[in-house]
């Protein structure tokens, strides 16, 4: 059955991998205790690149104009989800200043370091948000999203349409090597501009979020030849290799943002889960990967920094927090999951009010 090019095929297995990326997200930020933490850590790094390789991979479609107009309401659903997620952090930033009313930390100071030249310089440049540094990922694909259009717009008006898609792999593999050299070459220097040690000068839109955003958009083009050609137990191979040499890395020389196993491992994950489209049904996993994992990364700062409040305000909640320690990223994990269900389900409620009261 041909695919309605109106609506982009669901697929159960890569909705149900947002859920796991999420929760390991989570990991990153409330990590583990130790040296197994750390090495989640390092593991986890795949779920940023692998979020933005599905925003690539759903922007397929076979009518340009109908593209046009998906993206624009595409790109005006994350802003307005940007600008609130900061909004909330800021809102919840203040608060906590007023409230402990520390001296050298004064709300007015804080506003003043957010709204610095350097701070509008950063985010603009480098999509580095002082509030919630997490947000980076929203505000780098909204500008991958925005360099996807020109690079397709222009392919179709000038370049005989957009059928040629090698453009798109060669572009990912330069910008990651790009995104590599930025981050390798400062620690072989003796002296180096103490600006260059910023993890966000290739943490950015232009060698994480484009790269990974063409990179699905490029399997999802040529989906059944990839599949056709590719090998389970070499893409099962490729993603163990990656992630050893990530953990390798990790471990023993430095920790990264990325690495370039994480850049193996996501090519491979990617191929592997659609390739198992049709043999593995994962029903709620798919069902709240698809509804929750993006609010999943958005909360789960906040309600981790609210629960280490009460730990320290009431002694009781301290001790119950401290015996979970050891498990701390799946409590978090799970009670982001809930609060996200809870956000969604009153947010349809409030949508089919709305309807019912304008009929």
């Amino acid at each position: 059955m041909k695919e309605n090019p109106t609506r982009p095929k669901q697929y159960n297995l890569i909705d149900a991998m947002r859920l796991i990326a999420a929760f390991f997200v989570v990991t990153i930020h409330v990590p583990f205790p130790g040296d197994f933490g750390n090495i989640v850590i390092v593991v986890a790094r795949f779920a940023v690149p692998f979020f933005f390789a599905v925003s690539g991979f759903f922007s397929y479609y076979e009518d340009f104009d109908l593209f046009s107009l998906k993206i624009k309401k595409k790109l005006v659903h994350i802003f307005k989800l940007f600008l609130s997620t900061v909004l909330l952090y800021l809102g919840f930033h203040l608060i906590y200043r007023f409230v402990i009313k520390i001296p050298d930390d004064a709300p007015i100071d804080y506003l003043r370091s957010i709204f610095s030249f350097k701070s509008i310089i950063e985010f603009f440049m480098f999509n580095h948000t002082s509030v919630a540094e997490f947000t980076w990922f929203l505000s780098a694909l909204i500008y991958s999203y925005i360099l996807f259009f020109i690079l397709l717009k222009f392919k179709y008006t000038k370049a005989g349409g957009g059928k040629n898609t090698k453009i798109y792999l060669l572009l990912f593999v330069f910008l990651s090597i790009c995104g590599i050299l930025l981050r390798e070459i400062p620690e072989y220097l003796n002296k180096i501009p103490k600006f260059m040690c910023n993890a966000f000068l290739y943490r950015n839109f232009l060698f994480v979020g484009f790269p990974f955003f063409l990179m699905g958009y490029f399997i999802r083009v040529n989906l059944e030849n990839i599949i056709f050609k590719s090998s389970t137990p070499i893409l099962v191979i490729l993603m163990f290799l990656g992630t050893c040499e990530s953990i390798l890395v990790g471990t023993f020389h430095a920790t990264k943002i990325i690495y370039l196993g994480t850049i193996v491992s996501v090519f491979a994950l990617f191929i592997f889960i659609v390739k198992l489209e049709n043999k593995a049904k994962v029903p709620h996993l798919s069902v709240w990967g698809q509804k929750y994992s993006l609010y999943i990364y958005i909360f789960h700062i906040i309600i981790n920094s609210l629960l280490e409040k009460l730990e320290t305000a009431i002694p009781f909640y301290g001790k119950i927090f401290e015996f979970l320690n050891p498990v701390r990223p799946i409590v978090i994990f799970a009670i982001t999951l809930a609060v996200s269900a809870a956000y969604v389900y009153i947010k349809n409620s409030f949508k089919k009010v709305k309807i019912r009261s304008e009929k």
